[in-house]
């Protein structure tokens, strides 16, 4: 029951994110071949040195790919805050939380279920744009390497995974979708402009894309993912099963 109740909340926003994902892969892959041919229109305006660095791309599918879509984890980090949003815990607004919990079901269960299908989800797209841009490699003549897209595969889902337990916690604080979407999305937002600072990159959940890079081990992401992912739904547990309604 619980399973089914979380499949069918979560239902239409996966197949509506896995729409846009499979737009945004097929956009970056379509585009790959224009390219170089629209960049040299805007030679003149390109320094020297970027230039070079955006021909390496232009000529090389697997360091475009790297570029335009395994690293752009905050995609996938948006993702698990939309999948993570709602749930029983918003429930208590509308007084229909009272219903799900008449059922002979353990509180907790219902929240970990539904940060398990969030993440069960964000596996299934990361799966999914790994296949495509294998695929396209393969239509191209440039393969991408199956094991990195396998690497980056598992990697996408751990960066994901704090934002789950972050939404979690929030909503277990406010019991309101729209409040816990906007501090996390804000959050979300403020993360991005912190990339920008090395000393506080090191520690963001989208360092962790280094590790498929050898000789690369970024513990400080891995700390941060580890205890925001874990303590969030930790917390949003605690507090939901301590609540009183």
């Amino acid at each position: 029951m619980v399973l089914w109740k979380t499949w069918f909340d979560l239902r239409t926003r996966f197949f509506i994110c896995l729409g846009l994902l499979i737009l945004n892969v097929l956009s970056l892959i379509v585009f790959f071949p224009l390219f170089g041919t629209f960049l040299t229109r805007l030679k003149m305006e390109i320094p020297l040195e970027q230039w070079k660095q955006i021909q390496a791309y232009a000529s090389d599918y697997l360091l475009y790919m790297d570029a335009g879509w395994f690293h752009k984890d905050e995609t996938m980090a948006a993702f698990a805050v939309i999948f993570a949003l709602g749930g029983i815990m918003t429930e208590a607004k509308t007084h229909t939380v009272l219903l799900s919990l008449s059922l002979p079901v353990l509180r907790r269960r219902w929240v970990l279920s539904h940060a398990v299908f969030a993440w069960m989800y964000i596996m299934i797209l990361a799966a999914v744009a790994s296949i495509l841009i294998v695929l396209a490699g393969f239509v191209y003549g440039k393969s991408y390497p199956l094991t990195r897209a396998l690497m980056q595969t598992f990697l996408m889902p751990l960066i994901a995974f704090p934002w789950i337990g972050a939404t979690l916690a929030v909503t277990s604080l406010t019991f309101d979708k729209l409040r816990a979407g906007l501090i996390v999305f804000g959050a979300w937002f403020l993360t991005g402009l912190l990339e920008k600072i090395p000393p506080v990159r090191i520690w963001l959940p989208g360092n962790l894309m280094d590790l498929a890079e050898p000789g690369s081990f970024p513990w400080q992401s891995l700390i941060v993912i580890l205890v925001v992912g874990i303590g969030g739904i930790f917390f949003a547990v605690n507090k939901f099963e301590e609540s009183d309604f």
